[in-house]
């Protein structure tokens, strides 16, 4: 298991630095962190980009599935299989009238959906969109 571990890690090493402080700078190794311990600041993914330029496209990214795990190779996450909920590529929406109402030139909003999860849904995935 541990060398399941160090290949994935150095995999997430060519695309990831570290976790980086955006108050005070301070770097984390790459692990489930989100704080700062030094001043409760927080927590960036340090990318390599010269790296990611030579990996990743807009073609690559636009071939990935139609979640956000299209962005995977910008994520810090270590499992190769990750569990796919449906989220991401919400739609941004242009609303005119809302515009015109409030004597703007254009608002954009995310269309969110409203989901049904009955007390079950939890432990058996299932989900209705309405």
């Amino acid at each position: 298991m541990q060398a399941a571990t160090n290949i994935q890690n150095q995999t997430l090493t060519h695309a990831f630095h570290a976790l980086k402080c955006k108050e005070c700078g301070a770097e984390y190794e790459l692990e489930a962190k989100n704080v700062c311990e030094l001043c409760f600041g927080p927590l960036e993914v340090k990318y390599d980009y010269s790296n990611l330029r030579k990996t990743i496209t807009r073609k690559t990214i636009e071939a990935g599935p139609n979640s956000i795990w299209r962005y995977q190779k910008f994520l810090p996450v270590t499992s190769e299989n990750p569990i796919d909920v449906g989220t991401g590529m919400t739609p941004l929406v242009r609303s005119h009238r809302l515009a015109r109402r409030l004597g703007l030139k254009k608002i954009i909003y995310k269309k969110m959906m409203l989901l049904i999860c009955p007390p079950s849904a939890s432990k058996i995935g299932w989900y209705q969109s309405l």
